[in-house]
Parts: C-alpha cells; structure tokens; sequence
C-alpha cells in the first residue's frame, strides 16, 4: 500500500514538472495525424490543440452548454476573456483534453473555477468607435491538471519575439488557417484605431473566422522552422456577421498583457528550452530566453507600451461588430 502511495505521489510530480520545465506549444498526436482545418474550418482530431480549453455555462442542474474557449498556462491556469463572463464563477465548466461538446472521452478533464480574475481596466468602448479594453481574464482551476497527449500548456511570447514574423497561424474553436494583419491594416479595415494591445487576423476572403462562442479562444503561430506553437492573442470581437470579407477579428495580445499574467497567476512562465520531437532534425538558430517581465524592470517597459497606446492613428467609418461570445 506504501509503494502504491509512493508510485500516486511521484507520477503527480512528473506531471506537473513538464508545466515547469520548459516545455510548452507542444502537440504529441500532430505526428499520427494531418492537421485539419470557427468559421470555415472543420472538426479537429483529438490532441491536435491540447491547451485549447472548451469553458461551458451551466444552463441547468448538471448540464452545461459551451460558450466561450480558453489556453492552458500552468497546471491550475487557463487564460480567456473577460466579457465571457457575465455570471458567477460557480456557473461556469472547464473541459481540457476535449475535441467533441458531447460524449467526452476517457483523455478529458474537467475543472471547476476556484479564482476568476477580471483585468482591472476592462472597458468595453465598441459602441464609442473604439475596442474592448483589457479583454483578459485568468482562471484558477480547481484542482490542477494532469499533462497528458491531449492536455498540454501553451507558450507566450515575451517582448523579444516579433510576433508579426511567426507564420503558419490558427485560430481555435476548433482551428482555421488564418493571416495577421499588422494595427494600421486592421484600423482601415474596422474604421477605428486599433492600439497596441490588440492583434488582428483573418482572411482575405472572410472564409475564416471566429464566431459566437469563440470569445476567449487562442490565436497561436507556429515557429518557421519548428513544430512549437505559440498564443499570441485572446479572441475578443469580430464583425456581427461571422467570416465578414476583408474585416479581421481582433484579440487581445498575449505579449502585451504578460507582465499582468505572470503578476496574477504568480507562474514563473518561461520561454522552452528544448527542441519539440517534429523539429529535432531541423537545424535552427533560434535562441530562447527566460521571460523577464516581472520586477521593475518589467514595469517599466509595461508603462512605455501603454503611453504609446496614445499614438496611433485614427479612422472614419464605422463597422457592425460583436463580442464573440
């Protein structure tokens, strides 16, 4: 009985030290499957995005509808948006591991909220012409999560990745190919000022896009010459009319607000530090640092992202718009 707690104990810590050990934006199953192409996209296998988190809202007694989607962070942690929600932490479901709303299977796992947090300068000002401020949330789960195939962390960038240079991106629930805009290309697009907390993808032809019930949802690039993926944003808003040609959805950049993330969820994130198994053959000069957005130092450079909020360029025209979820 001994050895059996023993055997509990340490397979426990083996699996939360993969969240701290720098490995992050893996996908296990990509390699037994192709990966299949939200709007214009199509189901997805199982384990093709293990951070992808499904957040349900409980309509009555047990049952659940999904209604808003997340990125695991940490193994207690789960990013999403703010305005997904709307009613007490107790209404909400967290299913992980998951490619299907119904019958789960045995790689699922769900979670309850034990902590919501709300950024603290969230604003919604679409309905003034402009965008919706600090659209970010945290969700400490109930009890941590298990790493598995199906369940894995995501990574985030820090300021030393030129996160308009990562090519090869997605946006998820459940996954469609799509294009970053740069902020001046999205503001013509939406006839508003898009600042620099925000990043914008889509498609040309408005076949992909994010829709009702992707609020929250990562938007995630792959490195050129790797198999790791990154979240760069938060699906925040996007046209009232789902895949809208030539009107990108706009997220809230993961880059800007991560000083707020590690601050809240006090998680020493950091970038990895070992070559994911699809890319071990590839040579690569990519260098990776840890994540220095905490301390003063961070601060600083936070408070000089912000002033240049003030700086950006403004347009006319207005656009019909939602919030995705």
């Amino acid at each position: 009985m001994r050895w059996l707690v023993l055997s509990v104990l340490v397979l426990a810590a083996f699996q939360l030290s993969i969240f701290f050990s720098g490995i992050c934006g893996r996908r296990p199953m990509a390699s037994s499957h192709k990966l299949m192409r939200i709007m214009g996209g199509s189901d997805v296998l199982p384990g093709t995005w293990p951070w992808m988190v499904s957040i349900q809202t409980k309509v009555r007694g047990n049952i659940y509808f999904p209604s808003c989607g997340g990125s695991l962070i940490g193994p207690q942690w789960v990013l999403s948006a703010v305005h997904c929600f709307q009613k007490p932490k107790d209404q909400y479901k967290l299913v992980l591991g998951s490619n299907r709303i119904k019958k789960l299977g045995p790689e699922t796992e769900q979670r309850f909220i034990k902590r919501l947090v709300k950024h603290e300068k969230y604003d919604n000002q679409l309905n003034q012409g402009e965008v919706v401020f600090a659209d970010i949330a945290l969700l400490e789960m109930d009890e941590p999560v298990n790493c598995s195939d199906y369940i894995q962390p995501a990574c985030l960038p820090d300021e030393r990745m030129e996160v308009l240079t990562l090519g090869h991106c997605y946006v998820s629930g459940w996954g469609g190919a799509t294009t970053i805009y740069t902020r001046i290309q999205c503001g013509m697009r939406w006839g508003r000022r898009i600042p620099t907390q925000n990043v914008c993808a889509g498609h040309e032809e408005g076949t992909i896009s994010i829709c009702r019930g992707d609020s929250g949802g990562p938007l995630m690039c792959r490195e050129e010459r790797s198999e790791r993926y990154w979240v760069i944003g938060v699906a925040s808003f996007g046209p009232v009319y789902c895949g809208t040609a030539k009107v990108p959805s706009v997220f809230i950049s993961t880059q800007y607000y991560l000083d707020w993330i590690q601050r809240t969820s006090k998680l020493q994130l950091s970038v990895p530090t070992y070559t994911p198994l699809l890319a071990q053959t590839q040579a690569t000069t990519t260098s990776f640092f840890p994540l220095n957005g905490s301390g003063r130092k961070g601060k600083r450079k936070q408070e000089r992202r912000e002033r240049k909020d003030e700086g950006y360029s403004t347009f006319k025209n207005s656009t019909m718009y939602f919030t995705t979820n």
